[in-house]
């Protein structure tokens, strides 16, 4: 899994793609948890090119949601493709974790490129 990411002043998104599974699970978090205290109070994971997620993985994005908010952190998931979706509607997680259906800033990156991360 390849995860891209952009800078902006007070918000990190992050562009995973492909298949995460238990491995790309704790690279991910690992990952997101690396913002604890760098200033940056908003994470968006883009899932649009997510092709499939493992329970793992979800367990891992509800640990993230909780643990980073406690360090003033919001977690936000965007733009899941249906099946992902559905997945979130069926484990009844909507109430649990933020999910956004699409990525919207209007913010300028801090960085001027993005950084490539394998």
């Amino acid at each position: 899994m390849q995860i891209r990411e952009r800078i902006y002043e007070t918000t990190v998104v992050l562009y995973p793609c492909g298949i995460i599974n238990a491995v790309e699970s704790i690279l991910l978090t690992r990952k997101v948890e690396n913002y604890k205290g760098t200033g940056y109070n908003r994470i968006l994971i883009d899932l649009n090119k997510v092709e499939f997620v493992d329970s793992t993985t979800i367990g891992g994005f509800i640990y993230l949601t909780k643990t980073m908010k406690k360090s003033g952190i919001d977690v936000v998931l965007c733009a899941p493709r249906k099946q992902i979706q559905e997945l979130f509607r069926n484990f009844c997680l909507e109430d649990v974790l933020k999910i956004e259906h699409r990525v919207v800033l209007n913010l300028q990156p801090s960085l001027p490129e993005d950084h490539q991360v394998d």
